[in-house]
């Protein structure tokens, strides 16, 4: 049975305003999202502008936070009977909390939306806005692809924060307490964010490639494979589905693609000063691989230059960029452990030692 509102109809922006007006961002108007078909998702201009606290207390500016962004989730996506847990909305409000804290410092020009409010009763989030001015990686490379010296400052900063999330999370064994780690713990749960990647990503490789009578095809015609290349796909798509859905590498952020990255651009547009990349939708995040949020991003950004060449030359600088400070941060967070593991072994700190990875060889 559904759930009943103890507010107006969240789904129309006309229940979203009386929902408002019952709380401290009373809104003069409600603006729906057209991206996104997930959940209900739209931008309040707020009657006055906010100036109390975040969730985790930091202070708003006063007077200049004029506009937010509210997000509702039912129990299917926006538009449609697939269904989807509304717990995933309480999974992107602890990102948006905690995500923040385990990849500190952020590098320069990147960010999570604040949360300001959460609603677990009627299923509402709501967050900072980047601004009208602010448009998706994928929007901006199809229509406006940015300066060679833009978008070498958009991959270095994806590549470094993507860098950060990981390592942050990285088991290397099994007594491990960081922040990181026990951050990742908390998303273990969110089972259904593993089968959507599974599904999305291999679960309907083989059917793509062959399809059945019945099946929608996307190549006509069909794919002709031999029996034996088709066999060796499904034997991959099988693996990578269970391993997608098993594995505790590390905290992923679960759809890390152009669309949920939102960038905003400086007074000078072709100038790297005053860029801004927001990474927004978090519903996703989970224990997993890392070679997943990477190779979706670059699985995308593949695919902008092939079908958008004019995006080629910035496409290739993000690309470049994003690869060589993922693996300058994974190099400089190998170094700081060695270090940790010097600083310890030179104070003769047993206690921290028998918990490491050389613990078995503390006597």
């Amino acid at each position: 049975m559904a759930e009943s509102h103890s507010y107006p109809d969240l789904t129309t922006p006309e229940g979203t305003l009386r929902y408002l007006s019952q709380t401290p961002f009373a809104a003069s108007k409600v603006i729906p999202f057209p991206e996104g078909v997930s959940n209900y998702t739209y931008r309040i201009i707020l009657k006055e502008p906010y100036s109390g606290e975040s969730v985790v207390g930091r202070k708003a500016y006063p007077g200049l936070i004029h506009t937010m962004v509210l997000k509702h989730v039912e129990a299917h996506a926006q538009n449609s009977t697939f269904p989807l847990h509304v717990e995933r909305q309480e999974y992107e409000a602890l990102a948006f909390i905690r995500v923040p804290e385990i990849t500190l410092p952020l590098p320069p020009g990147i960010s999570l939306p604040t949360l300001y409010h959460e609603d677990r009763q009627n299923r509402v989030v709501i967050i900072s806005d980047y601004g009208e001015e602010s448009r998706t990686l994928k929007s901006l490379l199809r229509t406006a692809p940015p300066s060679i010296a833009v978008s070498r400052t958009i991959g270095h900063s994806l590549g470094t924060f993507l860098a950060r999330l990981h390592t942050a999370s990285l088991t290397c064994d099994s007594s491990s307490q960081s922040p990181g780690i026990k951050l990742k713990s908390e998303f273990s749960s969110n089972q259904q964010a593993r089968d959507i990647s599974a599904t999305i990503t291999y679960g309907r490789l083989v059917e793509t490639l062959a399809p059945s009578p019945e099946a929608r095809v996307l190549l006509t015609p069909p794919l002709d494979l031999p029996p034996k290349q088709l066999a060796a796909v499904a034997s991959v798509a099988k693996e990578m589905q269970e391993r997608i859905k098993t594995s505790d590498d590390v905290l992923t952020m679960g759809d890390f693609w152009p669309g949920n990255m939102l960038v905003t651009l400086g007074p000078d547009r072709d100038a790297s000063d005053g860029v801004h990349v927001g990474v927004v939708d978090w519903e996703l995040a989970k224990p997993g691989l890392a070679g997943l949020d990477v190779g979706q991003f670059l699985a995308e950004m593949v695919q902008m230059r092939t079908f958008y060449p004019s995006s080629e030359v910035s496409v290739d600088h993000i690309v470049s960029t994003f690869a060589e400070a993922y693996r300058n941060e994974l190099t400089r967070q190998v170094v700081m452990e060695g270090v940790e593991y010097i600083v310890h072994m030179n104070d003769k700190d047993e206690e921290w030692l028998r918990t490491s990875v050389v613990g078995g060889l503390v006597g």
